[in-house]
């Protein structure tokens, strides 16, 4: 499961976070809207996933902190997630995944954004989207590969949310919230370039088993 640094591990002089979950589907009938209290079965249709492993980039753990820096062009995190019922994979259950598109080419893109933003007028309990044409750039260090940018109202708890395009047809995932402008105008969400450095620990973490 593709995320945002930050969500997995504090960064600068900091440890990775316990006991995280992912919730394919949260919410997707509206169980949980509303302020309605719903059981588990309701609002979690695919199950619950406990992540065993998570890795993120050495930039990150070596100087990530609160809001945008140059440790920020590289807030990308990966988490493998026990098996469920049965010995089924995550993506057994759900139906599937998309391939990450690694130096994707940025003239080729237009984004399709997700998350569960939390901060008003959000509450956290649906998905949203944004979508936009080919993102721009956004730099806290020019040594390192500038973040995709795009306008969106999406707030604060939308971080780790996919960004989605289309390569030869079919969508593959480019980048994933990591900061963003959420007061004011314009109001916008950047997340990483992944580049080598989110290759190899795609890699890594592949072959941990």
């Amino acid at each position: 499961v593709w995320t945002a640094g930050h969500c997995i591990h504090q960064g600068k002089g900091g440890k990775y976070f316990s006991n995280i979950s992912f919730i394919p589907a949260f919410n997707s009938n509206g169980a949980l809207s509303g302020g309605k209290q719903a059981d588990e079965a309701q609002y979690a249709p695919l199950g619950i996933w406990n992540a065993t492993q998570a890795v993120t980039s050495p930039q990150w753990k070596a100087e990530g902190g609160d809001g945008g820096s140059p440790a920020t062009q590289y807030d990308f995190a990966i988490i493998r997630v026990q098996p469920g019922e049965g010995g089924k994979s995550l993506e057994e259950t759900v139906g599937g995944a998309v391939p990450v598109w690694f130096n994707a080419p940025r003239e080729q893109l237009s984004i399709t954004e997700y998350g569960y933003p939390a901060a008003p007028p959000f509450d956290g309990m649906e998905l949203n989207r944004c979508e936009s044409g080919k993102p721009t750039r956004l730099s806290y260090d020019p040594t390192r590969p500038p973040m995709h940018a795009i306008g969106c109202t999406m707030t604060g708890g939308s971080s780790g949310g996919g960004w989605l395009a289309v390569k030869d047809g079919k969508p593959a995932l480019v980048s994933n919230v990591s900061v963003g402008q959420h007061t004011g105008d314009p109001k916008f969400q950047a997340g990483p370039y992944l580049d080598d450095v989110a290759a190899g620990a795609y890699d890594f973490i592949s072959k941990k088993g």
